[in-house]
């Protein structure tokens, strides 16, 4: 397919010939315009990741805190404090990677049917690119604001007595 877009270029008279960052030289300054508009989409990016990362800390400490009975009939039959310690820290761990890899695979899928679109739609040969260490950095990242929202609010849990830990929180 690629090969019919390149002659399309050549016969349409807008030739083919490549800048140093692989893109057609004709194209070069429609992106050196839209430079600018991406900067600010990479600011509005960092901001959306920043907001979601404190909204998933809220609803971890809120999950954790809607169970915190559980945990007091749990250490009233005898579990220690590590021990339910580690069984959330196990349990957000599995939840977050498995959350994480769903939401790799869905965004990658859905990047891919978008560049297909377009490759098909406007003629335009976008090479599609997987930016796995832009994945895998956002993933660490909200591993680490998971794992950290969840070692604070299950200390918290942990070190309170059993009796506040048996009450209702309503």
């Amino acid at each position: 397919m690629l090969s019919n877009v390149r002659n399309w270029y050549i016969s349409n008279g807008f030739g083919w010939k490549e800048s140093s960052v692989g893109i057609p030289s004709k194209l070069s300054g429609d992106f050196a315009i839209a430079e600018p508009i991406f900067s600010i989409l990479w600011v509005v990016v960092i901001f959306a990741l920043i907001v979601s990362a404190l909204g998933l800390a809220v609803i971890v400490f809120a999950s954790l805190r809607t169970r915190s009975r559980s945990f007091g009939i749990l250490k009233a039959i005898g579990f220690d404090r590590k021990t339910i310690h580690r069984m959330i820290l196990l349990e957000s761990f599995v939840i977050t990677l498995v959350g994480a890899l769903l939401g790799a695979v869905a965004g990658i899928f859905n990047t891919w049917l978008l560049f297909d679109s377009v490759n098909v739609s406007l003629f335009i040969p976008t090479p599609f690119i997987i930016p796995w260490i832009m994945i895998i950095g956002i993933m660490g990242t909200f591993s680490v604001v998971t794992l950290l929202s969840n070692m604070i609010t299950a200390r918290n849990i942990t070190n309170q007595p059993i009796v506040d830990n048996i009450q209702l929180y309503e």
